[in-house]
């Protein structure tokens, strides 16, 4: 058996019968069934308050069952409810990272509620004893978050006169920060709130598995810079780009011209 699922084995059978622990479930590539030999593990629990920084050792000790910890990391994670710490055991595929993630149980479905065919995000339940993992059919970003992002975008992309100094003064490390922040950084989150809007925050992340074929490669294009040239010959494509993406917006939430015009 490969390692990895062994490792996801000895996980659920040691932590199913702990009265502490009410769900354990794998999100990232195993959630969404891309698995590669590249691929990471990120698993998370849900277990009674109070427990979790316990809960947290008792993994790392089931991963010490298959060699010793070469790295362990404890992340502070911004969330007060949830308790992250990272680790690789020696020996295994250097990719093989897990990242453990505790949730306190008082915090209930807030952050392990998806949507059905989500591309970005979805669960492989171990086990769910207290039916905390929620699967719905559909769950819109509120309207007041999209205009902001929205927004955000418009007025974030119409302050291009700071990457245009740069160019003008030859200065190719400064134009290529700008160039992403101004052009890039926008015309991402325009395409994300376009064709995943629930994840218009992933940024690049896995972006080439969440949009359409066309559209990564156009973003790809546009990201590929290695000289003053080519940020100046790529404007005409991003700012075209820009309006498309939009026009759909505003065709899709016809509620976005509102925001456009304030």
């Amino acid at each position: 058996m490969e390692i990895r699922e062994r490792i996801m084995e000895q996980l659920q059978k040691t932590l199913v019968d702990m009265d502490s622990v009410h769900a354990l479930w794998l999100e990232g590539a195993d959630g969404l069934d891309r698995v590669d030999e590249y691929s990471d593990i990120d698993v998370w629990l849900d277990v009674d308050d109070g427990t979790e920084e316990a809960i947290l050792a008792t993994c790392l000790e089931i991963l010490r069952q298959f060699g010793a910890l070469d790295f362990v990391e404890v992340v502070d994670h911004p969330h007060p409810k949830i308790f992250q710490c990272n680790a690789h055991i020696a020996g295994t595929p250097e990719f093989l990272l897990l990242d453990i993630c505790v949730q306190s149980h008082s915090r209930g479905s807030e952050g392990c509620t998806f949507v059905r065919g989500d591309v970005a995000e979805f669960p492989l339940v171990l086990f769910d004893k207290a039916a905390v993992v929620k699967i719905i059919d559909e769950l819109q970003i509120p309207e007041a978050e999209m205009r902001s992002v929205y927004s955000q975008c418009l007025d974030t992309f119409e302050q291009q006169s700071r990457l245009r100094k740069y160019l003008l003064r030859r200065k190719f490390l400064e134009a290529t920060a700008y160039y992403g922040k101004y052009v890039c950084g926008p015309l991402v989150t325009m395409a994300r709130l376009l064709h995943t809007p629930r994840h218009y925050e992933y940024h690049l992340v896995h972006i080439t598995d969440h949009l359409p074929t066309s559209l990564v490669k156009r973003l790809e294009m546009l990201h590929a810079v290695s000289s003053l040239a080519d940020m100046e010959s790529h404007l005409p494509v991003a700012n075209a780009l820009f309006a498309e993406l939009q026009a759909k917006l505003r065709e899709a939430y016809p509620f976005l011209v509102e925001a456009a015009e304030e």
